[in-house]
């Protein structure tokens, strides 16, 4: 449809073989070969299958009568993923390395086409957000926010501007703002949606899991896992109002911020189990 066939323009034609014939044209398949951290035998899409999204959801998010389904993916964490799983393949006119945008593309076809038949009066709505370059506010917080990361691979950061081309090829729309994470304007769309219609995350990052309540969820878009009020309980041992508390005691290696000295997650869940709060244990 129209759609591929502008994708297939911006692609121009990546050298991939093995190509799930649910996926068209070529240049969105999976190439059989050595990746950077395993052996890729299969497509994005013959793993999770079309439409993977929509059979992860309760039948009520897509009934008639329930108001239009949003979706907001976390572009940014998708690309690193796509990035790190899919071989190195290479433009034939430029010879710019694309293999994070096949595999980028590869899992949102699998995911969200063809869309749902039936999702409310205006259908289904999709925004990709991204980061930006630069620091951001949180730098002005804690000068050492993120210092204990490596800088991104030199082949991965012009692969942006092409995923950014593929999702206007695709139709879908995409947001970035200097100054602000991915994150950041995905928690902006929950807020200013969720009283009026369901939202999906698609992300997998925990900070992601304080948005979640009983019309909001999270779809893993590699692990096909729906992350919903009851699955942050059980891993986390509190509910996704108390995630920041959490986080704030436990503190987040990830993103180099440190937390109380000796409290992890677990004591973290412990200690919000009894006084329920982070600002009740600190008046202790």
């Amino acid at each position: 449809g129209g759609p591929m066939r502008a994708l297939h323009m911006v692609m121009l034609g990546a050298m991939v073989r093995h190509a799930s014939p649910l996926v068209a044209p070529p240049c969105l398949g999976m190439a059989a070969g050595r990746s950077r951290h395993r052996t890729l035998t299969t497509t994005t899409t013959q793993m999770l299958g079309v439409g993977s999204l929509y059979k992860l959801l309760p039948p009520s998010a897509l009934a008639p009568s329930t108001p239009p389904l949003l979706i907001v993916i976390d572009g940014t964490a998708l690309m690193f993923r796509s990035y790190y799983a899919m071989p190195p393949l290479t433009r034939p006119l430029d010879g710019l390395e694309v293999g994070g945008v096949v595999g980028f593309c590869n899992t949102l076809v699998s995911l969200l086409l063809p869309y749902p038949a039936v999702s409310g009066a205006g259908g289904v709505s999709v925004v990709i957000t991204f980061d930006t370059k630069g620091p951001t506010f949180r730098n002005e917080l804690y000068k050492d926010y993120k210092a204990n990361r490596d800088a991104p691979p030199d082949s991965l950061g012009p692969q942006f501007d092409v995923a950014i081309e593929a999702c206007e090829a695709f139709g879908w729309p995409h947001v970035s703002m200097v100054g602000y994470e991915a994150d950041d304007i995905i928690a902006t769309c929950v807020e200013a949606a969720r009283t009026e219609r369901p939202v999906v995350i698609v992300g997998s990052d925990k900070d992601l899991m304080q948005l979640v309540d009983s019309r909001t969820v999270m779809v893993d878009p590699v692990k096909k896992i729906l992350v919903t009020p009851e699955t942050v309980r059980e891993k986390f041992g509190v509910g996704p109002e108390l995630m920041i508390d959490l986080q704030a005691m436990a503190g987040d290696s990830s993103d180099n911020i440190p937390g109380v000295k000796g409290v992890g997650p677990k004591i973290a869940a412990e200690l919000l189990g009894i006084w329920g709060s982070l600002d009740e244990v600190c008046s202790l």
